[in-house]
């Protein structure tokens, strides 16, 4: 973990400035003496200081220095708090974070970076374009598990009884543990690389869907006040021990104190680390998800409100804000906080109803201005032009939410989103088969994807699997989850196999804290019940730093997923 008196820079959807790539550094966190050597150089003489330090850095074979207030790769990781992201071309270091989340007080703006795509990094090479292989679609048309038993020999019966064999979910029960349970929820000891990005993700094949039997727990849980949903794979049942850490109410609770500040005037937003004045787009996603999984209405209508008094001339939120102010201080959006919204829309009006217009309006406004058709269809990692002048065929895995885009098919009736779906497993399934270096240096193949990459589904801008690409899994056991999706399942059970090689979820060789070891546990989920729960209970009892807004973040969704109170709307 970072120095807490380290600031770190905020991190950009699409343009990042002068970077000096590190895989094994999150990306934005300012890891090290050398990113801190970095942060203090460029903050007090300006980026035109990067390029010497990046010829000094090489020479030295450092490679973990880092422009103060760069952000990352075409947007990498968050500040310590996470999330943040830089302006198009140029980052500001008012934006960086303390460990903790708080923002430095009165940093200057970056002015090196270019508007409309400055220096992506000096030295990152960027793949523009081209066409990614068409083959290997994920089961178009298909069911991911077709009549399927959900444990061998064991099937459910109607209500949800469980045969032998089967998982410990029964007719939408919360598994052992689920309950509120009282006392602290978070893990002693332990630190972090503070700060954080994002995951992308799985779809169902198209127009697949549970069948009767399905697999492994389709009696399904019904989410916290809501309505009830069916689910794919096996519900983690939690130890004892953690029961209170088990809890998304529990969590929900602390989370939210430390972080959504009431604005007035019906809006609330959530701070990009705890007293910070920042807040980024990703963070009302993440808010918004967490309230209506929570069953606060107040809090997601505000959170809401907060959004629509911020786009930017495309009708989607401006990324980055300082406060409760109207600014427009970066007029571009950033496609994963703009999705996790939308979602955010579909779950409430399934559970409240009212939303359906609000909803439609954004998933429709996310297709024209953060996706390209073609061969193949792919999400933009924004609505700015060019991909901030990046050039096409740029893509951050972690965005991929494709267990969204299938409910969207129907909810909104446009199958592009299906073909979307389709031609983002083609790119994972590549992604994984690229070779990965860990924090320790270990060479890691078949599982891991890159932060950002292209659609010929190779590696951009150097990056590796950090504090973007972590989030992937959870994406992808979304989708697993709500759809059964075959593609996704061998995803899930790819990073399954990385987490058995590494010794379980607590020994991955990554920054211990939610951000990280949640996604690998949620793997568990489409493999075995025994994996399932051995994953839930070696992630919340592994000693972790989930304080700073983005673990934290993350921590509660995880939760409402591993719980099966994460619906997917109607």
């Amino acid at each position: 973990m970072p120095s807490p008196n380290i600031a770190t820079p905020v991190r950009d959807p699409i343009a990042p400035v002068a970077v000096i790539f590190d895989s094994d550094i999150p990306h934005g966190h300012g890891a090290g003496v050398t990113s801190t050597l970095a942060q203090a150089i460029l903050r007090d003489f300006g980026i035109g200081f990067a390029a010497l330090l990046f010829s000094l850095c090489v020479a030295a074979s450092v490679v973990g220095c880092k422009a103060a207030g760069s952000g990352d790769a075409l947007g990498g990781s968050p500040a310590t708090g996470g999330g943040g992201k830089p302006a198009n071309g140029g980052a500001t270091s008012g934006g960086s974070r303390a460990a903790g989340g708080t923002t430095s007080v009165g940093g200057s703006r970056i002015t090196g970076g270019a508007a409309g795509g400055g220096i992506s990094s000096v030295g990152g090479t960027r793949s523009t374009g081209g066409v990614f292989a068409t083959g290997g679609s994920s089961a178009t048309g298909g069911n991911s598990a077709t009549g399927g038993t959900s444990a061998t020999g064991g099937n459910f019966t109607t209500g949800g009884s469980l045969a032998s064999g089967g998982t410990a979910t029964v007719a939408g029960t919360k598994a052992t543990g689920g309950g509120t349970g009282t006392g602290g929820v978070t893990s002693a000891g332990g630190t972090t690389n503070t700060g954080g990005s994002k995951p992308g993700g799985g779809s169902s094949s198209t127009g697949g869907g549970s069948t009767a039997g399905g697999s492994a727990a389709t009696a399904g849980t019904t989410a916290s006040g809501g309505s009830s949903s069916s689910y794919f794979g096996f519900q983690p049942v939690s130890n004892t021990q953690n029961t209170a850490n088990f809890s998304p109410s529990t969590w929900y609770t602390s989370w939210k104190g430390r972080f959504y500040v009431d604005c007035g005037g019906g809006q609330a937003r959530i701070a990009n680390g705890q007293g910070s004045n920042n807040t980024v787009s990703e963070g009302i996603g993440y808010g918004m998800l967490l309230a209506v999984g929570n069953s606060d209405k107040t809090a997601l209508d505000a959170l809401w409100a907060y959004y629509k008094a911020r786009v930017d001339s495309n009708g989607l939120m401006n990324w980055s804000i300082d406060g409760c102010t109207a600014g427009n201080n970066n007029a571009y959006a950033a496609t994963d906080a703009d999705e996790d919204v939308a979602m955010a829309l579909v779950q409430a009006d399934a559970k409240w109803g009212g939303y359906k217009t609000d909803a439609t309006n954004l998933i429709n406004l996310i297709k024209k201005f953060e996706t390209a058709a073609g061969t193949p269809s792919y999400l933009r990692p924004g609505d700015a032009a060019n991909n901030g002048g990046k050039g096409d065929g740029i893509v951050n895995p972690s965005y991929f939410a494709i267990g969204y885009w299938h409910v969207w098919a129907t909810y909104v009736g446009d199958t592009f989103w299906n073909q979307l779906a389709t031609d983002a497993y083609t790119m994972l399934a590549a992604f994984q088969k690229l070779s990965f270096k860990d924090s320790k240096g270990a060479t890691s193949t078949g599982a891991l994807v890159p932060d950002w990459g292209n659609t010929q589904g190779q590696i951009s801008f150097g990056s590796g699997y950090s504090y973007d690409a972590c989030r992937t899994p959870w994406r992808v056991a979304v989708d697993y989850a709500w759809f059964g999706t075959a593609a996704a399942q061998t995803f899930l059970q790819n990073v399954s196999s990385y987490v058995d090689s590494q010794g379980g979820v607590g020994s991955v060789p990554f920054d211990k804290n939610s951000a990280f070891l949640g996604p690998f546990a949620l793997s568990g989920m489409a493999v075995s019940q025994a994996k399932a729960d051995a994953y839930l209970n070696g992630w919340l009892s592994t000693g972790m730093d989930d304080s700073p807004y983005f673990q934290g973040s993350l921590r509660g969704i995880f939760l409402l997923l591993a719980n099966h109170s994460f619906p997917k709307g109607p």
